[in-house]
C-alpha cells in the first residue's frame, strides 16, 4: 500500500514537473495564475489624455518658435544678425555632423533655455545639493560662473535608496533591526530586506514559482514598499496637475506641455531653492514636455511638503493645472 501510494504520488508529480520543468501553463496552477493576474493588475500606469486646447496651443507655440527661428537664420545668412554658432572651415564634400533640423533646433530653440540643463554642482547629489550659479550675456550661447552657490532641495537625481552621500555606511543598524522585526512578525528565524533594484525580480520569481520544492501557492504574501512616492504623486493629482506613471514609481513625471513653460518652471523652482529636471522634445513627444521628480529614501516628509507647496505656487503662476480627472480638493 505504501509503495503503491508512493508510486502514485511520483506519477502525479511527473505529470506536472519533469527534469525541473513544469508542463502547466507558465508553470502555474489555476489558483497561481489567478493570484499572478491579480498581482499584475495592481501595477497599472496612468496616462491622462492631453486636453485638446492645450495640444493646439502647444503646436502653435512650436510653430511660431520655428517660424521666427527661420527668420533669424535668414537674417544671419545676409549679415543682418551676427551668428554665434561655431563654423568649420575646409569641410567641403564632407557629410555634415548634424542633421539640418537638429542643428536648427539647437540653435534657435534649445540654446535660449539651455540654462535649465547641465547645471554644475559642488556637492554630492544627495537630498540637498549646492548649485553653482551661472550668468549669460548672450542668451545661452555661453555661461560664466558668478562665484555664488544656491543650496537647493534635490528632486532631479536618481537616488532611490538615499545612498548618494559622503557620510555614513550603506548598511545601517536600522536595516538589521528591520530584518529582525520582520522575521519575528512572520514567525521565522531570519528575514532579508531587498533594495528596489532586486525587488521586482524577487517578487515575480516568488509569486510565479510558489513555495520551494512543492511549488504550492502561498497562503499569504506580505509586500511592504515605501509610501513617499504614492503620497507625493497623490498630492500633485489633488492639486490638479496631470501626472503620468504608476503610484509606486520613484520617478514622478508632471506634464508642462508648452515649450515656454519648460524653462519657466525650472527657473521658478530654482528661485525657491528646489532643483528639478525638465524635459522636452526630442526626449519626449512634441506635446508632452514635462518635469521629472526623482524621489528617494533620503527625502523626509517635511522636504516633500516644502516641494509640494512650491510646486503648487508655481503651478498657479504658470497655469499648469490642466487635469480634468483630478480636481483640486
Amino acid at each position: 500500500m505504501a509503495a503503491g501510494s508512493y508510486s502514485t504520488r511520483r506519477r502525479r508529480a511527473d505529470k506536472s514537473h519533469k527534469n525541473g520543468l513544469s508542463k502547466l501553463k507558465h508553470g502555474l496552477s489555476a489558483l497561481q495564475e489567478e493570484k499572478l493576474q491579480d498581482f499584475k493588475d495592481s501595477f497599472v500606469e496612468e496616462f491622462e489624455d492631453t486636453p485638446f486646447q492645450v495640444a493646439v496651443l502647444t503646436y502653435l507655440s512650436y510653430f511660431f518658435l520655428i517660424l521666427f527661428g527661420y527668420l533669424r537664420d535668414f537674417m544671419r545668412k545676409y549679415g543682418l544678425e551676427r551668428s554665434k554658432a561655431p563654423k568649420e572651415s575646409g569641410n567641403e564634400g564632407f557629410v555634415p555632423l548634424y542633421a539640418d533640423f537638429e542643428s536648427f533646433y539647437t540653435r534657435n530653440l534649445y540654446t535660449r533655455i539651455r540654462d535649465c540643463w547641465n547645471r554644475p554642482i559642488c556637492s554630492v547629489p544627495g537630498a540637498n545639493i549646492e548649485v553653482l550659479d551661472r550668468a549669460t550675456n548672450d542668451y545661452g550661447w555661453s555661461f560664466r560662473l558668478t562665484g555664488n552657490t544656491t543650496k537647493a532641495l534635490n528632486l532631479g537625481s536618481y537616488n532611490y535608496l538615499g545612498f548618494a552621500e559622503n557620510v555614513g555606511p550603506c548598511t545601517l543598524n536600522l536595516h538589521n533591526e528591520l530584518e529582525t522585526l520582520v522575521a519575528r512578525f512572520v514567525g521565522k528565524p531570519a528575514a532579508i530586506a531587498f533594495d528596489m533594484k532586486s525587488l521586482e525580480n524577487i517578487l515575480r520569481e516568488s509569486v510565479v514559482q510558489g513555495q520551494p520544492r512543492s511549488h504550492r501557492p502561498w497562503r499569504k504574501i506580505l509586500i511592504i514598499v515605501e509610501g513617499i512616492y504614492r503620497y507625493f504623486r497623490q498630492r500633485l493629482k489633488d492639486m490638479g496637475f496631470i501626472v503620468y506613471g504608476h503610484d509606486a514609481s520613484p520617478v514622478v513625471p508632471l506634464l508642462l506641455f508648452m515649450p515656454a513653460k519648460i524653462a519657466a518652471f525650472g527657473r521658478e523652482m530654482l528661485k525657491r531653492n528646489i532643483a528639478v529636471v525638465v524635459v522636452g522634445f526630442p526626449a519626449t513627444p512634441l506635446i508632452e514636455s514635462r518635469t521629472r521628480f526623482c524621489l528617494s529614501a533620503a527625502h523626509t516628509r517635511e522636504m516633500l511638503d516644502k516641494a509640494l507647496d512650491a510646486i503648487d505656487e508655481v503651478g498657479d503662476i504658470l497655469l499648469l493645472k490642466y487635469s480634468r480627472e483630478h480636481q483640486r480638493k
